[in-house]
C-alpha cells in the first residue's frame, strides 16, 4: 500500500519528530545512523493473544528516510517513510508497506486484513499527517512564545 501527504514544514522538521517518536521506542537510537536499532514487542493482533514481534530499523537516512521492518515467525511487514523537501518549503511524506508471510493460511489471513485494512488505510494515513502537522505546530507556536517579548518604553 502507498500514500502521501504534504506537511507545512521541511523536511527536517517533520524528520525531527520522526527521531523523536523512534528515542521512545529504541534505547539505543542514535541520530546518525540508527540502522540496526531492534526492539521485542507485543501487538494486538485482534485475536485472543497479543503476537510478539520484532521491530527494527532497517534503512535510515537523515531527513530522507525512515524504514522498519515488523517481522514474526511467519510474517514481515516493511514500513518506509520518504521526506521529499518541496520547492515551497512544505514536505512531502511518502508512506509504503509491504506485508509478506511463509505459510499459506498466514499469507491467506493477510491477504484477508490488508483487503479489510485498504478502505481505513488512507483515511488513518491523513490523520497521520494532521497530527505531525499539529505536533509541528504546537512545538513552534512554544518556540515563538518562549522568546523574550521587546518592550516598549514610554517617556
Amino acid at each position: 500500500m502507498k500514500a502521501f501527504g504534504i506537511l507545512n514544514y521541511s523536511a527536517e522538521d517533520v524528520f525531527h519528530i520522526f527521531v523523536k517518536n523512534a528515542k521512545k521506542d529504541f534505547s539505543d537510537f542514535n541520530e546518525d545512523d540508527a540502522t540496526g536499532c531492534k526492539i521485542k514487542k507485543n501487538i494486538a493482533s485482534g485475536g485472543p493473544t497479543p503476537v510478539e514481534c520484532t521491530v527494527e530499523i532497517t534503512s535510515y537516512i537523515k531527513n530522507e528516510k525512515y524504514q522498519i521492518t515488523t517481522s514474526t515467525d511467519y510474517t514481515k511487514c516493511i514500513s518506509t517513510y520518504m521526506f521529499k523537501e518541496q520547492k515551497d518549503g512544505t514536505t512531502k511524506l511518502i508512506f509504503e508497506e509491504e506485508q509478506s508471510a511463509e505459510k499459506f493460511i498466514s499469507y491467506m489471513s493477510l491477504y484477508l486484513q490488508r483487503f479489510m485494512a485498504r478502505r481505513n488505510f488512507k483515511v488513518q494515513y491523513k490523520n497521520i499527517v494532521e497530527g505531525i502537522n499539529n505536533e509541528l505546530k504546537t512545538h513552534f507556536d512554544n518556540i515563538e512564545r518562549s522568546k523574550p517579548k521587546d518592550k516598549v518604553l514610554s517617556e
